[in-house]
């Protein structure tokens, strides 16, 4: 948690006018506002791609039993595997 307040803390730092000096970020100005939108459920989008993904696989893996083409079913999970890592890249990785 401190973790994503202090990723969100920074971004604001950089980009809408906070301290400017997120090398100290417990006296960040912005520490505050970046606990107000952790504690109202902004995350990343990359993190909001990840929970869904996983939601997929739980389903798709339900039905694999009924699936009787086995080349289909590694192909349906290759598919998705790089799906997920196309909308789960963080800005640094692209």
């Amino acid at each position: 948690m401190e973790k994503q307040i202090e990723e969100m803390a920074k971004v604001l730092c950089k980009n809408y006018g906070g301290c400017g000096n997120c090398m100290f970020f417990p006296s960040c100005d912005v520490k505050p506002l970046a606990i107000l939108l952790h504690d109202a459920d902004y995350r990343k989008a990359s993190e909001v791609a990840e929970e869904i993904f996983a939601e997929i696989v739980k389903t798709i893996h339900r039905y694999m039993p009924i699936i009787k083409n086995y080349q289909w079913q590694g192909n349906l999970i290759n598919d998705l595997a790089e799906l997920k890592k196309k909308f789960t890249k963080t800005e640094a990785e692209k």
